[in-house]
């Protein structure tokens, strides 16, 4: 397995993503996760003026290697801001939205489930 450092960090059996693409092409890759679970969130971030919120999109699980090895995987990716006033644009989490529909149909025909909530190091 190469990991693409434009996306994709390795250290010490944690690789971290920024991409859904790495993150799919990983679990593609090893097409093992333990449980059959991925644990994936939307998160947000009030700012202090209390008018915006910036939107995250986390998904985690621990991968199973063919050699019986296994390493965390996490991906982290900034949705955008939702903003709170007379507007109401939820442009932030429209995008998260769309990313876990993306894992959905990732994980669906390989019966994997999505549990909310996340795993940490």
């Amino acid at each position: 397995m190469t990991i693409d450092p434009q996306t994709c960090e390795r250290t010490s059996m944690v690789v971290t993503c920024e991409s859904m693409e790495g993150f799919l092409e990983i679990l593609s890759v090893h097409n093992r996760v333990h449980l059959n679970t991925i644990y994936a969130l939307e998160s947000k971030q009030q700012d202090p003026t209390k008018t915006k919120e910036e939107v995250i999109f986390q998904a985690t699980t621990i991968i199973r290697a063919e050699d019986g090895s296994e390493f965390f995987l996490q991906l982290g990716i900034h949705c955008g801001k939702n903003y709170l006033d007379a507007d109401g644009d939820r442009s932030g989490s429209e995008v998260c939205q769309d990313l876990m529909v993306r894992l959905r149909e990732f994980c669906l025909p390989r019966n994997w489930k999505i549990l909310p909530g996340r795993l940490g190091t």
